[in-house]
C-alpha cells in the first residue's frame, strides 16, 4: 500500500506530542538514564567484590580506578545489552499506541498482550539484525582491504596508475557498502513493528519487514535516511562521555539533552509506526479499528 511521507509525519508529530507521547518520552528518559549509569559506573571504574575465597579479584587495580581498556569495553557491551532488554517492551507498547492511533491512554490489550514473548522476539531480532549489519560491513570492508593489496602487488601496473586504482577501488567499496547498509535498514526497519503489532516470531519479522516495503522501497528510504540522521545526530549530541572525566558542564547539560533526545526518538518512532500502519492493510483486528476511527 502506498503511503504519503507528509501525511504519516504529521500524524506522528501529532501522536508525539500528545499524553501518550509524553509518557513514553519520560520512559525512554529513565530507561537511558538508568543504561548512562550502567555504562559510566560498570564500564569505566572498578569495584571490588569479595567473593569470600580470600582471592583478590581485581590484582592490582585500586578501588574506584579505571578498568582496563578491554575490560571496561566488555563492561560496557554488558550494559548496552541490559538497557536494551529494558527499553524493547517500552518500545513495543508505544508502537502498538502509535499504530493504534492512541493519545490520552493506553489500552491493556496494548500493555500486556504477548508482552513478553514479543520482548524476548524483539531483543533476540535486534540481536540478529546488529550482526547482520556487523557481518556485512565486515565482508565489504575484509574485499576493499583484499582488492586494494591486490592492485597494489601487481607489478604490471605503473605506480601511476596503480595509485588511482587503488582510490577508485576505495570509493567503489565504501559507495557499495552504504548502499547495501541502506538497504538493509529499510528492508528491515519494521522488524519490531511486525513482532508488536502482527505478533511474528523472529524469522516472520523479517520476512514481514521485507514484505511491508516492497513497492514503496523509495519512498521509504528517503524518510529512513531522514529520521535515523536525525536522530542519530540528537544521540550523539546527548551521549555522556563515558570516561571518567565528568566535569560541571556535564553534570548541567546531559540530562537536559538526553531529555531532548527522548522525544526526538518518540517522535521518530511515532512516524515510523505511521508509515507502518499506512503500508499494512492486514492489521489484527483491534488496530484496523483503531485506524478506522
Amino acid at each position: 500500500m502506498a503511503f504519503q511521507i507528509q501525511r504519516v509525519v504529521s500524524d506522528g508529530v501529532s501522536l508525539a506530542l500528545s499524553r501518550n507521547g509524553a509518557v513514553f518520552a519520560i520512559l525512554f528518559f529513565l530507561a537511558e538514564s538508568l543504561g548512562v549509569v550502567l555504562v559510566v559506573g560498570v564500564g569505566t571504574t572498578y569495584v571490588p567484590v569479595d567473593v569470600g575465597t580470600g582471592v583478590a579479584a581485581g590484582g592490582d587495580i585500586a578501588a574506584g580506578g579505571d578498568l582496563p581498556q578491554f575490560t571496561a569495553a566488555v563492561a560496557s557491551l554488558l550494559a548496552g545489552g541490559f538497557t536494551s532488554v529494558v527499553t524493547t517492551p517500552i518500545s513495543i507498547v508505544a508502537i502498538r499506541t502509535f499504530v493504534g492511533g492512541e493519545t490520552d491512554g493506553i489500552p491493556d490489550r496494548y500493555l500486556f498482550d504477548r508482552i513478553g514473548r514479543a520482548t524476548v522476539s524483539g531483543v533476540v531480532a535486534n540481536f540478529l539484525y546488529a550482526a547482520l549489519v556487523f557481518v556485512v560491513t565486515f565482508g565489504i570492508g575484509l574485499a576493499l582491504v583484499v582488492a586494494v593489496l591486490g592492485v597494489g602487488r601487481l607489478d604490471l601496473l605503473p605506480d601511476a596508475v596503480a595509485g588511482p586504482a587503488m582510490l577508485l577501488l576505495a570509493g567503489v567499496g565504501i559507495l557499495l557498502a552504504i548502499a547495501l547498509l541502506v538497504t538493509v535498514a529499510v528492508h528491515f526497519l519494521f522488524l519490531l513493528h511486525e513482532i508488536s503489532v502482527r505478533h511474528r516470531g523472529v524469522l516472520g519479522a523479517f520476512r514481514g519487514s521485507w514484505d511491508t516495503v516492497r513497492g514503496s522501497r523509495v519512498r521509504v528510504a528517503a524518510l529512513a535516511v531522514l529520521l535515523i540522521a536525525v536522530r542519530s545526530s540528537v544521540s550523539s549530541v546527548a551521549a555522556p562521555p563515558v570516561e571518567a572525566s565528568w566535569t560541571t558542564f556535564h553534570l548541567l547539560t546531559t540530562p537536559f539533552a538526553m531529555a531532548f533526545a527522548a522525544i526526538v526518538g518518540v517522535v521518530v518512532t511515532a512516524i515510523f509506526a505511521r508509515t507502518y500502519r499506512e503500508l499494512r492493510s492486514d492489521l489484527p483486528a483491534e488496530f484496523a479499528a483503531a485506524s478506522e476511527e
